[in-house]
């Protein structure tokens, strides 16, 4: 979400603020609540608002700031206490918890960013999670409250059990479930990408794992095929309240892909041997990601998948036990669901099937789920901001049929503009309202080039005090065609004529300076001289502009990845400004966030004359 560390000076018997933040690909929106007060010192305290409205191709988003959706998890829960269905999503781009809850007047869900009981905001409510893989929400000690399971140490698989009452409280309950494989005992390992099955199989009420094994670190769980593990508690200790487990099916469905490169578009019969040695693709990469749902009403489980950046999902009949599974490879659905349009999403489509709409069937709700690179701190996987998409069942739970109701059920309902987020705000249009524009490091699909940096323009269509923004713009002042790795936007009348003039900082650590060569009603940005006054302020130049000498003439400050803050001195006039290359001072303040905030420091200024 927003981490953000707020530095408080008073140099040169001025008082002013840096707020550092660092952000993803979403825009969240807080509103001040107290006022200044003293005569030098100020205070001011942040509350986060959902009200503003925005407009987007004539419609009014219902979540605008809610922060933006990347590969999103869904799990049913009840966090609120009451009986209205509830998503608990979890966006393994940041590990982000967030609640959405159903409204039964509108139709629609609504961001439950704090739990109205106590007001304390909804993430605090779970486990912190740092781990980039998954998490479930399962009830698997049947007390009604449901549990976390998630990726612990990137392979392992933890659980938190829920001690709460009406709202969620968590406690650890397991670093990593092990398993019994004959005479020895093997952690439960799972490849990052992948979501595991976790549902009772053997209908015996307690809930067992299932997931494509390839046997991972040399430990046979499966043959390149799906892998089962038999929850013991019931068999063991005559309830569901434990989490032991057994390999019990090392070849479910007992088909494995055809050899070959990929994608795996094809799967035959195949039973298990002793050594794996005739199974099929061997690649130790392969994500293959998995679903049980009783797609034919027959009261047993049949297989959905998908695996490594596929934009497609199969649905595989099973013709034996839910334990025990038999795919019939000649009934596989390749274009699922073939009744509807099939399903096509970046990236890997996974599905949960829930009642979404509340009609008493479950409704399938899919979501992407592939990383872009594990390895790096840029995770979004999509070059559109559609990321989830609704599948309503018109037909029942004994004879589902389910036809494509919404691209962007949730996601197409929020501000989202790609990797990272830099808004800032000025008049535009020349109409005494604050307009929003908002830079990021443009979008990103996986082995593909990096689309451009670009900046979106949302134009303040409201009133004094009642802001609305609509999106006018996604690529304002055609920044795009400059290539920029990163555009982080500052609005100021630099030459002091009377418009807002427009400086993008850059992942190179320079500056594009955008004069305004329009009039303060209609703004024209087409005037560019690169590389401003060749200021380098390193990797990442994040721009603030600030008389911060008292002299009456807009000096520069820089935030760089580096986590420090850069000053430069205004040595030039108000039309003429005149910045060195080099910085006044190198680390105002001392300031450093690498530590706390992993450094991409973006100041923000606010002044009050003592």
């Amino acid at each position: 979400m927003i981490g953000y560390v707020k530095y408080e000076y008073n140099l040169l018997g001025m008082n002013f603020v840096f707020v550092c933040m660092r952000t993803q690909n979403w825009l969240l929106f807080f509103a001040i609540l107290s006022p200044f007060f003293g005569h030098s010192q100020f205070n001011i305290g942040y509350e986060l608002s959902n009200t503003i409205p925005v407009i987007k191709n004539g419609d009014s988003l219902y979540l605008p700031w809610a922060g933006g959706l990347n590969n999103p998890q869904f799990s049913a829960m009840n966090f609120t206490g009451d009986d209205a269905l509830e998503l608990f999503v979890f966006d393994r781009d940041g590990a982000l918890r967030k609640g959405f809850k159903f409204n039964n007047q509108t139709g629609k869900y609504e961001w439950v960013h704090t739990i109205p009981e106590d007001s304390i905001a909804f993430h605090k409510h779970f486990p912190k999670l740092v781990d980039r893989g998954f998490c479930l929400i399962r009830d698997f000690d049947g007390d009604g409250k449901g549990d976390v399971f998630t990726t612990r140490d990137y392979q392992n698989i933890g659980v938190f059990k829920n001690n709460g009452s009406v709202v969620p409280s968590f406690s650890s309950f397991s670093e990593g479930l092990i398993t019994k494989n004959g005479g020895q005992t093997h952690p439960i390992r799972i490849l990052g990408n992948q979501l595991p099955v976790i549902a009772d199989l053997d209908n015996d009420s307690d809930l067992d794992i299932m997931f494509f094994g390839v046997n991972l670190y040399g430990q046979p769980f499966g043959c390149n095929t799906f892998a089962t593990f038999e929850n013991q508690s019931v068999e063991d200790y005559g309830s569901n309240d434990s989490l032991k487990f057994k390999v019990a099916d090392r070849c479910w469905g007992k088909i494995t892909p055809t050899s070959g490169t990929h994608p795996i578009s094809n799967w035959r019969a195949f039973d298990c041997d002793t050594t794996c040695a005739n199974d099929g693709q061997r690649h130790q990469d392969v994500t293959m990601t998995q679903q049980l749902h009783d797609m034919n009403g027959d009261g047993e489980l049949d297989l959905l998948i998908t695996y490594d950046h596929n934009d497609e999902l199969y649905s595989m009949p099973n013709t034996s036990t839910s334990a025990h599974g038999t795919i019939d490879v000649n009934q596989i659905d390749y274009q699922f669901p073939s009744n509807d349009v099939q399903v096509e999403m970046n990236n890997q489509p996974y599905p949960y099937f829930i009642d979404v709409d509340l009609d008493g069937d479950d409704d399938m709700l899919l979501g992407a789920n592939q990383l872009n690179n594990a390895s790096t701190l840029e995770y979004d996987t999509s070059n559109a901001v559609i990321v989830d998409q609704f599948y309503k069942n018109i037909g029942s739970n004994s004879a589902p049929e389910f036809v494509l109701e919404k691209r962007g059920y949730l996601s197409g309902e929020m501000i989202d503009v790609g990797l990272r987020s830099f808004p800032t705000l000025a008049d535009l249009t020349g109409d005494g309202l604050p307009d929003l524009l908002v830079g990021n490091i443009g979008y990103n699909t996986f082995n593909d080039a990096l689309s451009s940096a670009r900046l979106s323009f949302y134009k303040n269509v409201g009133s004094l005090g009642n802001p609305a923004f609509e999106l006018i713009n996604e690529d304002y002042a055609n920044v795009s065609q400059l290539n920029l790795r990163l555009a982080h936007p500052a609005l100021v009348d630099l030459d002091n004529d009377g418009d807002i003039d427009l400086i993008v900082g850059d992942h190179t650590g320079h500056l594009q300076y955008f004069k305004n060569i329009g009039h303060p009603l209609s703004a024209n940005f087409s005037q560019l001289t690169p590389n401003f006054n060749l200021i380098d302020a390193g990797i990442e130049a994040h721009p603030q502009f600030f008389d911060l000498n008292s002299d009456g003439l807009l000096d520069l400050v820089v935030g760089n990845e580096n986590g420090t803050v850069q000053y430069f001195e205004n040595v030039g006039t108000s039309s003429a400004p005149d910045f060195s290359s080099t910085p006044t001072i190198s680390k105002l303040g001392a300031i450093n966030v690498y530590n706390s905030l992993d450094g991409k420091n973006h100041p923000l200024s606010h002044s009050k004359a003592g």
